[in-house]
């Protein structure tokens, strides 16, 4: 018996491109003036 098991990546997209854009945030939050920018960002 073999199960053929396969994982969807449905929606996984809009995971990345949080997790992108949040880094993105992080990294801008260092920067000085740039900071502020970075709150809408996140």
């Amino acid at each position: 018996m073999e199960q053929n098991t396969q994982t969807s990546t449905k929606g996984k997209g809009l995971g990345v491109a949080g997790m992108v854009i949040g880094i993105v945030a992080a990294v801008w939050a260092i920067i000085p003036l740039v900071g502020a920018a970075a709150w809408w960002l996140a």
